[in-house]
């Protein structure tokens, strides 16, 4: 048994071949020229994945107080203060309180609509570059796929260009 091992232990260490670092592969080979744009598209999803999550997690950060003092400052009658603690705030729903304090005096359907329009502008604002990322996330793996057929047909070709001695 301890024969076998030691067969297995001296095939093993003769047909081991010398490392070759992953960088030399790629500036040697074919592969380099779908990898690039890879890359590419990798550091821009990860970059507007990381702002988006940023900007989403600020936009979530809501002051626990901002309504109970907006709702003070109204039964007050003091609306010019309800609206400087609006635009003091830079959350969305202190720009559509803002937008439905602006106007006041007017019919409840316009406030209404003025509110849900500041909502829809805030929610575009919110996912401003997400079509980019949809975009990478169907595109990369197509380039992927294209890469590997390019390196199966570049590898089936060297086969058969030598012969037999493969």
């Amino acid at each position: 048994m301890l024969y076998l091992f030691l067969q297995a232990d001296t095939i093993a260490a003769e047909t081991t071949q010398k490392a070759v670092p992953i960088i030399e592969i790629l500036l040697t080979q074919t592969g380099w020229f779908f990898l690039i744009p890879l890359l590419l598209m990798s550091f821009i999803a990860v970059y507007i994945f990381f702002e988006r999550f940023v900007k989403i997690q600020k936009a979530n950060d809501i002051d626990n107080d901002f309504m109970t003092q907006i709702q003070k400052y109204m039964l007050d009658g003091n609306i010019k203060a309800a609206e400087n603690l609006c635009a003091e705030e830079d959350t969305p729903i202190s720009h559509m309180v803002q937008k439905g304090i602006r106007r006041i005096g007017k019919p409840l359907r316009s406030i209404e609509i003025a509110i849900e329009n500041e909502g829809r502008i805030e929610l575009l604002k919110l996912e401003k570059n997400l079509a980019y990322l949809a975009t990478i996330a169907g595109a990369a793996p197509m380039v992927g796929f294209l890469g590997t057929v390019t390196g199966m047909i570049n590898a089936f070709y060297q086969i058969s260009n030598s012969g037999s001695s493969v």
